[in-house]
């Protein structure tokens, strides 16, 4: 089972996605902003799931009107991500979902301990470890 059937069999997610253009019209506004590009297999996983807001667990999205998702430009500006490299992507109780353009990895950061960090070359690896507690049998 792949992430995405794994999160609607949970009933997670905000489903239809988001178009291309909807994406390289963000990527414009973060670029602006100074915030890190969203890495394209992440961008690709928008247009399938537009993020993730659970009272446990949230993967950032593009705000749009009725959304309910938490914007990623929003997030990294709150976190004082102003950084080419780094692109917070979601939190949960314990941990952030960051991708580091310089490594080229998803990178799960342990809130309490930032040292113990656990990488990802793949975001659908990176998913199924950041999202394992919250999926049911």
């Amino acid at each position: 089972m792949n992430i995405f059937e794994l999160m609607r069999k949970n009933g997670m997610g905000e489903y239809g996605g988001v178009s291309r253009q909807e994406i390289d019209v963000y990527q414009r506004e973060l670029y602006k902003e100074g915030v890190a590009n969203i890495p394209l297999d992440y961008a690709r996983f928008l247009m399938e799931i537009n993020g993730v807001q659970t009272d446990m667990v949230a993967l950032f999205g593009l705000k749009r009107q009725g959304s309910f998702v938490r914007d990623i430009m929003e997030e990294n500006s709150i976190a004082g991500s102003k950084s080419k490299n780094d692109l917070f992507l979601g939190d949960n109780f314990k941990e952030y979902l960051v991708y580091e353009w310089n490594k080229k990895s998803y990178t799960v950061i342990n809130k309490t301990d930032a040292t113990d960090k656990k990488y990802f070359a793949f975001l659908e690896e990176a998913l199924f470890y950041f999202l394992q507690e919250y999926f049911t049998a």
